[in-house]
């Protein structure tokens, strides 16, 4: 992340900070302790991941099965009069994902697993009346592999080429939220996105037309060439959502949860040999199910819950390099990412 976001966040988060923690402290009878919880969560998680253009029969993916991520995760809060003024919440995930790939003996063994860690931390703090300033980082990495799964020829590799992959995701969110009432949350923000792993950028010829919608669209022809490259993409995005309050560290005794987010923004894409910017990118978030809560005392319990879960990202871009005699010249990359799957959760809070 850019230093000069990085400290913009910090300097926001300490202001605000100080201004809402002085204006509770100024109440007269004001009682401060300290809250939290712990849990733990199991994740039945598949990972859809494609690069390539399958509109001229191109197809580079990740061959992984639905596996299970276990994760641990804890929150710790600041109160004033019962009021969360602060919390702080820590997850971290982990897994060994097995590759779609089978065997001569059907079974898979250490060197056919691939390794996937997620780590996220947030902060909250809230500011004057019910609204809430949110921080969040979320760094993951995957090791693995990559399958060349059709138009190997384009790259001069036969179908079922493989490459080892150590592709690294970071996302940071400042979001500014109001209170709903009840157990949710609503607002906005910023968020940046960066990631590397390996992409198909594919030379074609192709003619640019307009849809019914009045929207530009290309239409690809001849394929001139391609190559694999590692490729790091860095976007800004607006965001806007809705979530549980369990999302930002506070617990919520409702029967149902809903958290639901959207972005869209500006990406770069760079490698090697490409340079594209100020391209379009948007991706969604959310997750949904049932609850149970037993409360022991006013504030402690147990809360179980049991949903499904998707995050979904999408790159698609084509930019024009050149031009014959016939048709212009584009190079085009795809990236799609999705992981979805149930999950079961549960925290012990204090």
């Amino acid at each position: 992340m850019p230093v000069k976001l990085l400290s913009a966040i910090v300097l926001t988060y300490y202001l605000f900070f100080h201004l809402s923690v002085s204006a509770f402290a100024a109440e007269e009878n004001t009682e401060s302790s300290l809250s939290g919880s712990l849990g733990a969560e199991v994740w039945y998680a598949g990972w859809y991941a494609q690069g390539g253009l399958e509109a001229l029969g191109i197809k580079l993916d990740y061959e992984i099965n639905p596996s299970a991520l276990w994760g641990y995760s804890s929150t710790f809060a600041y109160r004033q009069n019962d009021n969360i003024i602060t919390s702080l919440i820590l997850d971290y995930f982990t897994t060994e994902l097995e590759e779609g790939i089978q065997t001569q003996t059907d079974t898979l063994d250490k060197s056919e697993t691939d390794l996937y860690r997620y780590i996220r931390g947030g902060f909250t703090q809230r500011l004057f009346g019910t609204n809430y300033l949110h921080l969040s980082m979320m760094q993951s990495t995957f090791n693995g592999m990559l399958t060349l799964n059709k138009g190997g020829e384009t790259f001069g590799n036969v179908d079922g080429t493989r490459w080892l992959v150590n592709s690294r995701w970071t996302k940071a969110d400042v979001l500014l939220l109001s209170d709903l009432g009840g157990n949710a949350v609503s607002g906005f923000g910023y968020r940046y996105l960066s990631y590397r792993k390996p992409l198909a950028f594919i030379d074609f010829q192709g003619t640019e037309q307009e849809d019914e919608s009045c929207i530009n669209v290309i239409q690809a022809d001849t394929v001139l060439s391609g190559r694999i490259d590692d490729t790091t993409i860095k976007g800004h995005s607006l965001v806007i959502g809705v979530w549980d309050k369990s999302y930002i560290g506070m617990p919520t005794y409702g029967r149902y949860f809903l958290d639901c987010l959207f972005y869209i923004g500006s990406v770069d894409v760079e490698s090697r040999q490409d340079i594209m910017k100020g391209k379009i990118a948007m991706g969604a978030e959310g997750s949904f199910g049932g609850k149970l809560v037993y409360r022991f005392t006013r504030r402690a319990g147990l809360s179980m819950r049991l949903g499904f879960r998707v995050l979904y990202n999408r790159v698609a871009i084509a930019e024009k390099t050149g031009q014959d005699r016939r048709r212009d010249i584009w190079t085009g990359i795809q990236a799609l990412d999705m992981w979805y799957g149930p999950f079961f959760a549960a925290n012990l809070y204090f």
